[in-house]
C-alpha cells in the first residue's frame, strides 16, 4: 500500500494543513498575548498593594512625628515647627514623584513579549525564500557547488 503524503492529497488539504498552521500559530499569540496581560495585572495588583501599605504606614508615621514635633515647641515657636515640617514633607513629595517617574518609565512596554513574537512573524513572513521555476531567480549553474 502506498504512503499517502500530502503532495499527494492535491491542493485541498494543502491548503486545509495551511489553515491547521496558522489557526494553531494564532492560538499560540493569543495565549501568549493572555499571558502577558495576566502577567502584567498581577504587576500591577501587587504594586497597588505594596503602594497602599507603604502609604498608610509613611502617614501615620509622619502624623505622630508631627504632633511630637508641634508638642515639643509647643512654648518656643509652634507656627515655626509647622512650617519647617510643612516644607520638608512638600519637599519629600516632589523627591518622590521624580522617583515615581523614574520608576515608571523604566517598566518594560505592555505586551512587550508579544509584539516581538508578532514582529519576528512579520519578518519571516516577508522573507521570500525562491522557488525552483522562478522567473526572478537566476538559475543555478549545476557545475558549480
Amino acid at each position: 500500500m502506498p504512503e499517502s503524503s500530502p503532495s499527494s492529497h492535491g491542493l485541498y488539504a494543502s491548503a486545509r494543513m495551511f489553515s491547521a498552521s496558522l489557526v494553531a500559530a494564532l492560538r499560540t499569540r493569543i495565549e501568549l498575548l493572555a499571558v502577558d496581560a495576566q502577567e502584567a495585572g498581577e504587576r500591577i495588583v501587587t504594586l497597588l498593594a505594596w503602594t497602599l501599605a507603604g502609604l498608610f504606614c509613611l502617614f501615620m508615621g509622619l502624623v505622630l512625628g508631627v504632633l511630637l514635633v508641634i508638642v515639643a515647641f509647643w512654648d518656643n515657636s509652634p507656627l515655626l515647627a509647622v512650617g519647617l515640617l510643612a516644607g520638608l514633607f512638600l519637599g519629600a513629595a516632589a523627591t518622590c514623584a521624580l522617583f515615581a517617574r523614574g520608576v515608571l518609565r523604566a517598566q518594560p512596554a505592555l505586551f512587550a513579549s508579544t509584539v516581538a513574537v508578532l514582529q519576528a512573524d512579520r519578518d519571516a513572513l516577508a522573507e521570500r525564500t525562491p522557488q525552483p521555476g522562478d522567473p526572478h531567480t537566476r538559475p543555478q549553474d549545476p557545475a558549480r557547488p
